[in-house]
């Protein structure tokens, strides 16, 4: 009978490493999310501020011939929304290929 007291500490000793290892894995993957999410973040809160400002704009691909202001924010969306399809379509998608149409606004 005492042999199976002397197991009980092994096996809840066990389950408590077992415990704690889990828990570290599951700190990782939450740091891996939170370092994708923050990647995918930082266009966005950059795009949010050349928006915002039109000096901020110019410095976000700076059009080859002049255009609106409008027209310039459009470009921006536009690239960003491509950029968006291209990550979540993955490599062989990647390239999208559009003419520019004339100022519509």
């Amino acid at each position: 009978m005492s042999q199976a007291y002397r197991a009980v500490p092994v096996v809840l000793s066990a389950l408590a490493l077992a415990g704690v290892a889990l828990s570290l894995l599951y700190q990782v993957r939450q740091a891996r999310t939170s370092n994708e999410q923050a990647i995918r973040d930082s266009p966005l809160q950059l795009a949010t501020l050349a928006l915002s400002n039109p000096d901020l704009l110019q410095t976000w691909s700076p059009p080859v011939a002049p255009v609106t202001l409008n027209r310039h924010q459009q470009h921006l969306i536009t690239s960003l929304a491509l950029g968006e399809f291209a990550t979540a379509a993955g490599p062989a998608l990647a390239v999208v290929e559009f003419q520019d149409r004339p100022d519509m606004s």
